[in-house]
């Protein structure tokens, strides 16, 4: 059933769109990070080839090289988004009461500073306060581009 909720910027679980609003920013963040990685790993092989080599065996190193980053960053960039849907929606649900009183800013730059503190956590302390760091500063980006 949906929520009838204020803050229509915000990722609710109980919203009836919830599968479409995940699915979309994990999709445009996959592609994304998909033309962004192919881009990089088309740059990085340009000065280590050896133009000399056959035609064949150039294409083949191209392709790989961008296909192995353009995958890998895609792969990351959309875990992000999706854990940040998540975060956003589990902490909006959980602590209701508590975030009534932000603004849709606020909750974005707080759910995108704990999204970049899990994304980080397994490699310890100084690396979770970067990720977090990192998050909020992103999302607080977005948000001024966007509107």
């Amino acid at each position: 059933m949906a929520r009838a909720d204020q803050n229509k910027n915000i990722m609710v679980i109980q919203d009836a769109n919830f599968q479409q609003k995940i699915t979309f920013t994990v999709g445009i963040c996959y592609l994304g990070g998909f033309l962004i990685g192919t881009g990089r790993g088309c740059l990085r092989i340009i000065p280590k080839i050896s133009w000399n080599l056959p035609r064949k065996l150039i294409m083949n190193r191209f392709f790989n090289s961008m296909a192995s980053l353009g995958f890998g960053t895609a792969n990351k960039w959309a875990a992000a988004s999706l854990l940040y849907g998540l975060t956003g929606s589990t902490l909006n649900f959980l602590l209701e009461e508590e975030l009534a009183g932000f603004s849709n800013f606020q909750k974005n730059v707080l759910f995108g500073i704990f999204t970049g503190g899990i994304y980080k956590a397994r490699l310890g302390l100084i690396p979770t306060c970067v990720g977090s760091i990192i998050g909020g500063s992103t999302i607080a980006s977005l948000n001024f581009l966007t509107n």
